[in-house]
């Protein structure tokens, strides 16, 4: 096929968090399952790379946390962004399979449009929870989202986003077992349990956790 026609064995993915990452390898696992030698490029950990990424930028380099953190790493985020719209430019993707992280993806997926790659945006920002206004933004940005939460599908309908609900990715990565079997495993008594989570990104481990740990003695017994 000519480089420069769309081809179907070719898509586009960005993930830049480890949550990101573990959903999205699922998705291209099952591409590549229904299209025996699929060209995937792109950003991601170690699943998506794992999955048959052509990983060109790592997440680990993208993941942050706060302002400061945002700063530092807008370098990173802009070589990710020069570099992608260029090599979809280069080979062009039939999809853009963009994942959560909506700072960069949101400019991301409104260029990659401005290309002719149809882009969809797998987990929704919540602009339902901050900045309601901007969920137009995603208007220009995808061509259709997959959202996890039910509510959100008729949430952003209503202000002209093609979303579809899809379920949740968590329920399909993990089968918890019951809860007995939960504490047995775990060496549990029949008390009170109480989860620490300080989140995926190792920024957010490194920061949360020792504050979560220290407040334990604190706690009621």
């Amino acid at each position: 096929m000519s480089p420069d026609r769309p081809s179907l064995e070719r898509v586009l993915v960005s993930a830049g968090e480890v949550s990101g990452d573990r959903y999205a390898a699922p998705v291209l696992e099952e591409l590549r399952r229904r299209h025996p030698g699929l060209e995937a490029f792109g950003a991601g950990g170690e699943a998506l790379a794992a999955a048959g990424l052509e990983l060109r930028h790592s997440q680990a380099s993208l993941a942050v946390t706060g302002a400061s953190e945002a700063l530092r790493r807008a370098p990173a985020a802009l070589r990710l962004l020069v570099d992608l719209l260029l090599e979809a430019r280069r080979r062009r993707p039939a999809l853009a399979l963009l994942v959560d992280y909506p700072g960069l993806h949101l400019r991301l997926g409104y260029l990659l449009r401005r290309l002719g790659v149809p882009v969809l945006q797998l987990v929704a920002p919540q602009r339902w929870a901050w900045l309601p206004w901007r969920a137009r933004a995603l208007r220009h940005a995808v061509d259709a989202l997959a959202v996890t939460l039910p509510f959100e599908e008729a949430w952003f309908r209503a202000r002209g986003v093609a979303a579809s609900f899809v379920g949740h990715p968590l329920c399909d990565l993990f089968r918890p077992p019951a809860p007995e079997q939960a504490r047995a495993a775990l060496g549990l008594g029949e008390g009170r349990v109480l989860a620490l989570l300080p989140g995926s990104r190792a920024n957010e481990l490194a920061r949360h956790l020792p504050l979560l740990a220290a407040t334990l003695p604190l706690l009621p017994r």
